[in-house]
C-alpha cells in the first residue's frame, strides 16, 4: 500500500487513506457500486439504476454504521 502525502507530512491524506478524517470503508463500495453504474449505463439502464441505488444506500447508513468510535 502506497503511504499518502499526508501520512509522510508532505499534505492531506488521500481520500481513501485510513488516516483521512472522513475515511470509511464502505464509502469506497458506494463508489465502486456507482462506477458499476456509470461502466452499465445505457446498454441496461435498469441494472444501472440498480447498482445506482446501492450506492446511495450505502452512503446513507455510513453514519449509522462508525468505522471508528465517534471522536477518534
Amino acid at each position: 500500500m502506497t503511504v499518502c502525502g499526508g501520512c509522510r507530512g508532505l499534505g492531506a491524506h488521500q481520500r481513501h487513506c485510513p488516516h483521512h478524517p472522513n475515511y470509511h470503508p464502505w464509502r469506497q463500495l458506494a463508489e465502486r457500486a456507482e462506477d458499476i453504474g456509470d461502466r452499465i449505463g445505457a446498454n441496461d439502464p435498469a441494472v444501472a439504476n440498480q447498482a445506482y441505488a446501492l450506492s446511495g444506500a450505502i452512503r446513507r447508513i455510513i453514519d449509522e454504521h462508525p468505522w471508528r468510535g465517534r471522536g477518534e
